[in-house]
C-alpha cells in the first residue's frame, strides 16, 4: 500500500476482459410486512428475501413538514406525529423538476410522473437478520445529482441490484428526495444573513431524522456516511464540514462534485435564484430566451410572469404563483442553474480556506477520467466535419476559461487577466500546432481542458486542504469503460399524431482517432444499477463490467465500515489550474483598485455589508441617543438651576423703615 501526506491513498480502477450477458430478474418476492415505532409514530414496511439473506424496504417516510404555505422557501420543518399508521409501501412523489433531465428516468418515472411540492420523503433499505433484530448496522446516505434542478431519491436506483451491491454488504442505505430549483435555492437578505439553501437545509433535517430513528430500522446513528454524485457531491462536501452536521455524520464520499468546483456555489454577483432577481423575471423585466418564448408563446410567458409588489415579496410568491404549472416551471428554468450560496449559517465560506479551516471527517473522493467525454461537437458550437482554426480554438477556449472563473473566482477578473489565463491554457491543451485542426482532434482536447478546470481542480483543492488539516483523504480516479457498447437515449417529441415523446437509443461513439473514456455519472451505473445511468445503459452488462462493480462497491462499503481503503493508485495531473492559474488570480485580485458594484459582491461580502451597514446605523443611532441624553441633561440642569432659591436676585434685600 502507498500512503502520502495526510493519509491520501490514490486509485486507478483497472479495464478487465471476459464478458457474460446481461441477466435482470424480477425483484425477490415480498416475505412478510414489518411494523416500527419512529419518532412520529408507527410505519409499516416489507421485508424480501433473496437467497438466504433478508432486506427491509420502507419508502416514503416523510420527514419533514410538507413545505407549502409559510413554510414555502424556509427551512424545513420536522414532521410532527402522526396517530395513524403509515404504509411506507411505495415512494413519495418526486419533488418538482426544473430540468426534464430525469423524467424518463427507468427506476423513477413513476414518482417523477407524480411530482408535487409535498414531497419531502425518504426511503430506507436496511439488512435483516431474524435472529438477530436489533443488530445495527453502519448508514450510507446517498443525495442524488443534478444541478440542484432535477431527481430524486429513486432516481437511477435499481432495488435489488442497489441491494445486492450495498445493503447485503451490511451496509443500511437512506436515500431522499429535496426541494429544487427556485424552491429549494431561492435567496434573500434577512437582517446579517442570507435566508436560502432550503434544499440543503432539507438534508440536514434527514441527518437529524436518521439520528433520531434509524435505530429503530436497524441502523447505527453513530456511524454514518454521506455520499453524492455531482450537485449531491458538493452537497456532501458541504455537509462533511459545516459546524450544522457535527455529531450528524462522520465520514463523506463525493463522486465528481465538490464545495470548491465554480459551479456548485455562488461566489460573486446576484444569484440566479436571489428574490430581486426571481421577482424582476417574473414582472418581465427581464427577458425571456428566444427558444422558450417559441415553447410556450408570449401570452403564456406573460401570463406566468406577475407579481404584486404591493405585497411582502415572498408572501406573493408563497400565494400567488402555482410552481407545478409546467410552463411556469419552463419560464423560470431560462433564469439558469441553481446553486448554494454562503448564508453565514450553513455555509460559512467558499473558498479553500474554508474547507482547511472546518475538515473533520474523513472523505473519500472520487472523479471520471475525462468527466466531460460525453460532450458532443454540437455543445462547443462545431460540426461534426469541418476544420477548426487556430482562431476559432483560442476564442473556444477564452469562453470555458470566463465561464469558469464568472462563477469560481473569489474576485471578478478583469478581461485582460482572463486573456492571459486563456493564452497559457491554449498553450498547455493545444500547444503552438497547425492553422487548421480537426474537429475530433479540439474536441477532445477542450474535453480534457474543461473536465480538468470544473471537476478534476476542483478535488484537487479539497484534497489539499483536508491535508493540510490532517484529515484522512482518499482519491479515486474512475477510468474504466465497458468494452460492450455504450448507447445514448435521446428524448424527441413528435407531432405527427399528437404531442407524443419518444425515447430513441443510439451508440455512444467516441470521437474519431480516440477511444470511448469514462465520463460523468458514469460510476453510479456500476453502484446502483447494472450499467444503467439515466441517459445511457451499458448494452450487455458483462463478467468484467460485474468484477468492476464489485470492486468498487466493496471500496465503497469498506470506507464505510471501516473508514479505510487499502488500494494505490493514481490520480490526475492537474497542477495548470491550482498552481499557475491560481497565481495569476491572486496576483490580479490585489492588483484591482476599482470599486465593485453591489451585483458584484460575493456571498461573503454581501453579508459583511449587511453587517457593516447595521453597525454603521446602529453607531448613528447611538450617537444621536448620546446627544439627546447630553441635551436633556443640560436643560434639565438649567431649570433646576433656575428653580434654585440662590437663583432668585431680590431673596437676601432687606428693607428698612
Amino acid at each position: 500500500m502507498e500512503q502520502m501526506n495526510g493519509e491520501v491513498l490514490l486509485v486507478v480502477l483497472l479495464t478487465l476482459t471476459t464478458f457474460a450477458p446481461h441477466i435482470e430478474a424480477e425483484f425477490p418476492r415480498k416475505e412478510k410486512s414489518r411494523s416500527v415505532w419512529i419518532e412520529q409514530g408507527l410505519v409499516r414496511g416489507n421485508i424480501f428475501s433473496i437467497g438466504n439473506r433478508h432486506v427491509q424496504i420502507f419508502r416514503g417516510i416523510p420527514y419533514a413538514e410538507p413545505p407549502l404555505g409559510n413554510l414555502r422557501f424556509a427551512k424545513s420543518v420536522k414532521k410532527s406525529r402522526w396517530h395513524y399508521e403509515h404504509f411506507a409501501n411505495d415512494y413519495g412523489a418526486a419533488c418538482l423538476q426544473f430540468s426534464d433531465y430525469y423524467l424518463n428516468d427507468r427506476y423513477s418515472k413513476s414518482s417523477m410522473g407524480n411530482q408535487s411540492e409535498d414531497c419531502l420523503f425518504l426511503n430506507v433499505f436496511s439488512p435483516y437478520d431474524p435472529e438477530d433484530e436489533g443488530r445495527l448496522y453502519p448508514i450510507l446516505v446517498w443525495i442524488h445529482g443534478g444541478s440542484f434542478m432535477a431527481g430524486s431519491g429513486d432516481t437511477g436506483i435499481d432495488m435489488e441490484v442497489t441491494v445486492e451491491n450495498i445493503v447485503f454488504k451490511n451496509v443500511s442505505l437512506v436515500t431522499f428526495n429535496y426541494r429544487l430549483g427556485p424552491l429549494g435555492f431561492m435567496s434573500y437578505e434577512n437582517g446579517d444573513f442570507i435566508d436560502g439553501n432550503f434544499g440543503i437545509w432539507d438534508q440536514v433535517t434527514v441527518l437529524e431524522w436518521i439520528q433520531a430513528n434509524m435505530k429503530q430500522l436497524n441502523g447505527d446513528p453513530s456511524n454514518v456516511t454521506v455520499m453524492g454524485e455531482d450537485a449531491g457531491a458538493a452537497a456532501a462536501s458541504l455537509l462533511a464540514i459545516s459546524s450544522r452536521t457535527d455529531r450528524l455524520l462522520h465520514r463523506a464520499i463525493t463522486w465528481s462534485g465538490s464545495i470548491t468546483s465554480g459551479w456548485a456555489i455562488q461566489r460573486h454577483r446576484t444569484p440566479n435564484w436571489e428574490l430581486k432577481n426571481l421577482v424582476q423575471y417574473l414582472k418581465c423585466e427581464k427577458m425571456f430566451d428566444k427558444s422558450n418564448l417559441e415553447k410556450l408563446g408570449l401570452a403564456e410567458a406573460t401570463k406566468n410572469k406577475s407579481c404584486n409588489l404591493q405585497e411582502k415579496t415572498v408572501d406573493c410568491l408563497n400565494v400567488c404563483k402555482n410552481y407545478s404549472n409546467y410552463n411556469f416551471i419552463l419560464a423560470l428554468t431560462d433564469l439558469g442553474a441553481a446553486k448554494m450560496v454562503v448564508d453565514g449559517d450553513l455555509i460559512p465560506g467558499s473558498s479553500k480556506n474554508v474547507v482547511r479551516q472546518n475538515a473533520r471527517i474523513p472523505l473519500l473522493l472520487g472523479v471520471a477520467n475525462t468527466e466531460w467525454g460525453c460532450k458532443k461537437p454540437e455543445n462547443y458550437g462545431f460540426k461534426r466535419f469541418q476544420n477548426v482554426s487556430d482562431a476559432e480554438r483560442r476564442h473556444k477556449v477564452w469562453q470555458v476559461v470566463e465561464e469558469h472563473y464568472h462563477s469560481a473566482s473569489e474576485n471578478l477578473l478583469s478581461n485582460s487577466t482572463l486573456d492571459l489565463i486563456s493564452t497559457l491554457a491554449y498553450m498547455r491543451y493545444f500547444g503552438s500546432g497547425k492553422e487548421y485542426l480537426p474537429t475530433n482532434i479540439v474536441v477532445a482536447k477542450l474535453q480534457k481542458m474543461q473536465s480538468d478546470i470544473d471537476f478534476i481542480a476542483a478535488a484537487q483543492k479539497e484534497i489539499e486542504a483536508y491535508m493540510s488539516n490532517e484529515v484522512p483523504v482518499y482519491a479515486f480516479s474512475f477510468d474504466y469503460m465497458s468494452k460492450t457498447p455504450v448507447y445514448e437515449t435521446v428524448s424527441k417529441s413528435f407531432s405527427l399524431f399528437g404531442n407524443k415523446t419518444l425515447s430513441v437509443s443510439r451508440t455512444l461513439r467516441p470521437l474519431a482517432g480516440s477511444d470511448m473514456q469514462a465520463f460523468h455519472g458514469m460510476s453510479h451505473a456500476y453502484i446502483f444499477t447494472k450499467g444503467y445511468k439515466t441517459n445511457f445503459y451499458v448494452s450487455e452488462f458483462s463478467a468484467q463490467d460485474q468484477n468492476m462493480t464489485n470492486l468498487l462497491t466493496k471500496a465503497i462499503t469498506n470506507f464505510v465500515k471501516y473508514g479505510l481503503q487499502q488500494r494505490s493508485l493514481h490520480w490526475p495531473d492537474t497542477i495548470f489550474w491550482n498552481i499557475e492559474a491560481d497565481l495569476i488570480e491572486q496576483f490580479s485580485s490585489r492588483e484591482q483598485e476599482f470599486p465593485k458594484e453591489v451585483d458584484e459582491l460575493s456571498s461573503e461580502e454581501r453579508i459583511q455589508l449587511a453587517a457593516y451597514r447595521r453597525a454603521w446605523w446602529a453607531l448613528w443611532i447611538l450617537v444621536a441617543l448620546i446627544g439627546l441624553i447630553i441635551w436633556v441633561c443640560i436643560i434639565f440642569i438649567v431649570v433646576k438651576k433656575c428653580r434654585s432659591p440662590r437663583a432668585k436676585p431680590y431673596d437676601n434685600i432687606v428693607f428698612n423703615r
